[in-house]
């Protein structure tokens, strides 16, 4: 998924796998693009982010803290299946769609 907000002229993306098709959206108006890793979603072994139609999509409270500490102190995440899965990535974001996200910064910072 890739979106434009027109007031701040970035292009944001939360999707490793689009990087590519980042990078030549933002090339043509010249715009930068900012990646975003979620500490409270769980990632697919191939970098994308479990659907939410899955129970184990959002990840709780402690594992979210957990997955917020090692993407800061090592750009990755233990993908579903145990695997660990390296992230490039500029910002840490918090899913719209996670009860009470200001709480869940809260406990992470």
């Amino acid at each position: 998924m890739v979106w434009c907000d027109r007031r701040s002229r970035r292009i944001n993306s939360f999707a490793q796998r689009f990087e590519s098709l980042q990078r030549v959206i933002a090339r043509e108006p010249n715009l930068p693009v900012v990646r975003g890793a979620f500490v409270d979603r769980r990632y697919m072994p191939d970098g994308s982010l479990v659907s939410g139609k899955h129970a184990d999509a959002l990840l709780s409270i402690d594992e979210a803290a957990e997955q917020a500490h090692r993407l800061a102190t090592k750009h990755a995440v233990i993908a579903r299946g145990g695997a660990s899965l390296a992230l490039e990535f500029d910002t840490l974001c918090l899913h719209a769609g996670t009860p009470g996200p200001p709480a869940t910064a809260r406990t992470k910072s």
